[in-house]
């Protein structure tokens, strides 16, 4: 759920113009590091699943 809400914010803010550009590239670091936990947290599932 965070991850959708971080990717919609993202898409938002990078179509946004002004200088709200930093806004968005904070919500891609945020994105990537969800993307990070999840992948984490798959694949001790999948160790532990062996």
């Amino acid at each position: 759920m965070d991850f959708e809400e971080a990717t919609a914010a993202f898409h938002h803010w990078r179509k946004v113009e002004n200088d709200d550009l930093n806004r968005a590239q904070e919500y891609h670091r945020i994105m990537d590091e969800l993307e990070a936990e999840i992948r984490s947290v798959l694949q001790s599932k999948i160790v532990g699943f062996k």
